[in-house]
């Protein structure tokens, strides 16, 4: 399941901050009647519906992410942003437009609008940093796709970041919270959408089988230095893994590519063009990676993954691969490219070669 993580600890962070009054138990908070006064409309205060009217899990997840998606920058008088601010130290907020494109297995164009939180990691007592958030709505899904990118002080401005699933506590991510990001209807583990909708367990509310995406991996950066306007650019590959047939998740070979952007709402509505991803052509991840720079032996492979679709046959005009000898001359190697039906295919040919190896012949034959 695609659910990162961080963009739920700031929903709960916001409905923490604004319904706990356990946290000012011992201390009074005064509101001047002069911050009362200029407030612009009081009307317009962010409303936070944190228990959802019907019960159902489907119900908690969408008012978390509705409360995540909403402006609370100048539009609580400022003794509540005050007394917010130890606990959500917000730098900015913004509403923005964003798009993705995917193709591989599934072929889609997906747009909307959200909003943008940039958060002043060091006031939380953590390394210099902004951490943006951003929680991206459309009418093409039931539920909301999430981004989080972390920025150490000191990174160039649009400096590409990787992160992947295996990077525990990652603070860079592209994701959602529902098992699949290519279904409409959101589901969670092995709740069916009946499920999701029920308030109690019964007939055709779970399921002993179903269908989930991974994001495996991908790129992030972002664009600060904009005249207050921001811009973020993502790339993405995304696998689909069958779960409760065995004991571990399968691959179905399914899989896509994401390219995507968010901006400034301001900024798009003037200059759309300056918000889109730039159609450079990009390799995005390769295998072996930089600290393992050995093949598997008995099937020596490389595998590279583009920002966009490539033709094999331009791979083999234009790319030359070559190993190094002992005695530092360089070894051009024979081969091939082809499509990949997955990332990582090459792994699944290694292991049904190796499946029928005699070992010991191997072992002798690479001593």
């Amino acid at each position: 399941m695609t659910s990162p993580t961080p963009l739920l600890r700031l929903a709960l962070l916001i409905l923490l901050g604004l319904f706990t009054p356990v946290l000012w138990a011992q201390e009074t908070l005064e509101i001047p009647r002069s911050h009362i006064e200029e407030a612009p409309d009081l009307a317009d205060l962010p409303s936070f519906d944190v228990m959802p009217p019907d019960g159902t899990m489907g119900r908690l997840y969408d008012s978390m992410e509705d409360a995540a998606g909403k402006k609370l920058l100048n539009t609580l008088p400022a003794a509540v942003t005050e007394k917010l601010g130890f606990a959500l130290p917000l730098v900015d907020e913004a509403d923005v437009v964003w798009e993705l494109e995917a193709w591989g297995s599934w072929n889609e164009t997906v747009s909307g609008t959200g909003k943008l939180s940039v958060v002043d990691m060091a006031k939380l007592g953590e390394d210099p940093a902004l951490q943006l958030s951003a929680t991206l709505g459309t009418d093409q899904r039931g539920w909301n796709f999430s981004l989080i990118h972390l920025i150490p002080e000191g990174t160039p401005d649009g400096q590409w970041q990787a992160f992947s699933k295996n990077d525990g506590g990652n603070r860079t991510a592209f994701g959602a919270t529902t098992n699949h990001l290519f279904e409409y209807e959101r589901t969670l583990g092995h709740a069916t959408p009946k499920g999701m909708a029920s308030r109690t367990f019964g007939p055709g509310t779970t399921r002993e089988e179903y269908l989930y995406t991974a994001v495996e991996h991908g790129r992030i950066r972002a664009y600060l230095d904009n005249d207050g306007y921001y811009r973020i650019h993502f790339l993405a590959q995304v696998s689909e893994y069958l779960i409760g047939r065995t004991i571990n998740d399968e691959p179905t070979f399914r899989d896509a590519t994401l390219s995507g952007w968010i901006c400034s709402a301001d900024l798009h509505a003037h200059d759309p063009e300056a918000c889109e991803l730039d159609n450079a052509f990009a390799l995005i991840d390769h295998t072996p990676g930089e600290q393992r720079p050995n093949v598997n032996p008995t099937h020596p492979t490389i595998t590279l993954t583009f920002s966009k679709p490539v033709d094999a046959q331009s791979l083999s005009d234009n790319f030359r691969v070559t190993t190094q000898a002992e005695d530092g001359a360089t070894i051009e190697i024979d081969g091939g490219w082809e499509e990949s039906p997955h990332p990582g295919a090459w792994r699944d040919s290694a292991k049904q070669r190796l499946s029928g190896v005699n070992y010991a012949a191997l072992a002798e034959e690479l001593a």
